[in-house]
C-alpha cells in the first residue's frame, strides 16, 4: 500500500522549502517548481514561450549564489550555537589532569554506576595534535589511555580521598 504513494512523497518533499536554503530541490536544480497538475490540461493553439538560454543560465546563476548564501549563513549560526558549548583548553606534557570515565570507554560488562565518573589525577604523557592526550592511568583500570582534550579537566590540589585500588580521587566534581 505505502509503495504507491511513494512517488507522491518523493515529488512532496523535491517541492518542499528547505530551511536552511529557502528553496526547494526542484527550485535548485532546475530552476523552478515543477509543473502541476493543472498546468498539464491541454492548452489548445495557445502560444507558448521559452526562456532564452542566456537568461535562464543567469538565473539558475543566481539561484545557486543565494543558495550558497544562504547555506554559509545557516552553517554560521550552527557553529556559533555549537561554539556556546566548546571549551578550549590545552595540556602540555607532565600537566596533571582529571579524567571524565565514560561508560562506553569500559569492557562490556565491567562497568556500573557507582564508579567514580572523573580520575585523577593524571600526568600528560604525550600529546596528540590538540585534541588528544595519553595519560598515565591507574594500572589495572582497563581502560585506553588515550583521551579527548572533552574528557580532560584541569586538576587542582583540593580536598581528596583515597580510591580502593589506590588512586586519589577528588571529592566533588570540577
Amino acid at each position: 500500500m505505502w509503495d504507491r504513494a511513494l512517488a507522491q512523497v518523493e515529488f512532496a518533499y523535491n517541492d518542499s522549502p528547505i530551511r536552511s536554503t529557502g528553496f526547494s530541490p526542484f527550485q535548485i536544480l532546475y530552476g523552478m517548481h515543477p509543473r502541476g497538475v493543472h498546468e498539464l490540461r491541454d492548452l489548445g493553439l495557445q502560444e507558448r514561450k521559452s526562456a532564452n538560454g542566456e537568461d535562464f543560465a543567469n538565473a539558475m546563476r543566481d539561484l545557486h549564489e543565494q543558495v550558497k548564501i544562504r547555506l554559509q549563513d545557516s552553517s554560521l549560526k550552527y557553529k556559533q550555537r555549537a561554539d556556546l558549548k566548546r571549551r578550549e583548553v590545552q595540556f602540555d606534557v607532565g600537566d596533571e589532569v582529571l579524567a571524565h570515565l565514560r561508560k562506553e570507554l569500559f569492557p562490556k560488562g565491567t562497568y556500573n554506576k557507582l564508579k567514580y565518573k572523573k580520575i585523577g589525577p593524571c600526568k600528560v604523557l604525550q600529546k596528540f595534535l590538540v585534541n588528544a592526550y595519553e595519560i598515565q592511568l591507574p594500572p589495572g583500570i582497563g581502560i585506553s589511555p588515550i583521551f579527548n582534550v572533552a574528557d580532560l579537566f584541569p586538576y587542582t590540589a583540593e580536598l581528596e580521598e583515597k580510591g580502593e585500588d589506590g588512586t586519589t580521587r577528588p571529592t566533588r566534581n570540577t
